[in-house]
């Protein structure tokens, strides 16, 4: 495991941890409006209550959003580099392997010419010896 990765875990367990935490806190302060709508407190006190509590939830829901929408981006992250790393490992072999064949044909004709020369060579001989 990397650094980055533990970080990365350590980090997503203490924001699960604190979400649980700020969840709890959202039903107390919902139980709290409840009370002081069942003692007839002055409307302007619980509206600002509620109001507290929207803002509340709706920044834990966009921070959990942003949360998963960054979790989405980083898997298409791993995803895009688990590609170009296929593709750079097939260019790498086919490079490879249009190398090899280029050098084993060339090493191929090589051989053909030597043993082309040398027949010919053969063939040179046998003739001056004939003619002697």
């Amino acid at each position: 495991m990397t650094s980055q990765d533990k970080f990365l875990k350590d980090t997503w367990g203490k924001w699960v941890r604190t979400s649980s935490k700020i969840t709890h806190v959202i039903g107390e302060l919902e139980n709290e409006v409840e009370r002081m709508r069942t003692k007839k407190l002055p409307e302007t006190l619980i509206d600002q209550k509620d109001s507290l509590i929207d803002m509340i939830v709706d920044f834990y829901n966009l921070s959990d959003q942003l949360i998963s929408a960054y979790r989405i981006a980083m898997i298409n992250s791993q995803a895009e580099i688990m590609i170009m790393n296929d593709c750079l490992r097939t260019a790498i072999q086919s490079d490879l392997r249009d190398r090899i064949f280029a050098r084993l044909t060339s090493d191929l004709n090589e051989m053909e010419e030597r043993k082309l020369l040398k027949q010919q060579l053969i063939d040179k001989m046998n003739g001056q010896n004939h003619t002697e």
